[in-house]
């Protein structure tokens, strides 16, 4: 899905439901790891694509991002460290070997591939699961992580940090604050209830 330059809508974040309804409904094992990844992660899908084995070490990920050539650091929870395991002794993967990449030629080609394929599969979910598509695509995992991570923690700094924008500005669109948000600690502020 390509920015507004490109003429497509910008892909949304989603919800914790609709999350589960479109994992459920992917049947490949290889997209479905990769957009669990991207969810619990919030690397670019390209990056997940050219993880290899040596990346992620003892429940530790490291990768230098393709777009922004900076090196992320995550740890991952044993949960997903067993879901990696499983699909390695599946497919017999090396330690050298990509995660979901065949080998080193065509490197971009298969990368391109791999991302439409996800992008089918999320398609077909969507409406396997009565989910409106139109602003969904391997990015709204991203934002999904980015959203339920700062509905958490509250700290938009944190949320910059871990998916390295370089802009405020663009971790606040990826979170949609809304109106509501906002009305809602209007509501509740109170500066002479706070204890000094």
């Amino acid at each position: 899905m390509n920015n507004k330059k490109g003429g497509n809508k910008i892909s949304r974040p989603l919800t914790n439901n609709e999350f589960l309804k479109i994992i459920e409904y992917i049947k490949s094992k290889d997209v479905k790891l990769m957009l669990i990844i991207e969810a619990t992660t919030g690397l670019r899908i390209q990056d997940i694509a050219i993880l290899k084995w040596s990346n992620l070490r003892n429940g530790k990920l490291e990768i230098s991002e393709m777009k922004t050539k900076k090196t992320q650091n995550r740890e991952y929870p044993l949960w997903l460290r067993n879901m990696l395991e499983d699909f390695k002794e599946e497919n017999c993967k090396k330690i050298n070997d990509y995660l979901f990449l065949e080998n080193d030629k065509n490197f971009k080609n298969q990368i391109n591939a791999l991302v439409r394929k996800c992008q089918r599969q999320i398609q077909t979910s969507c409406k396997l699961s009565d989910i409106e598509s139109t602003h969904i695509s391997t990015h709204s995992f991203r934002k999904y992580f980015a959203t339920e991570n700062y509905k958490a923690t509250k700290d938009i700094v944190l949320i910059q940090e871990m998916l390295n924008h370089t802009s405020l500005a663009t971790t606040r669109k990826y979170i949609r604050i809304n109106q509501e948000e906002v009305n809602e600690v209007c509501r509740n502020f109170d500066p002479f209830s706070r204890k000094y």
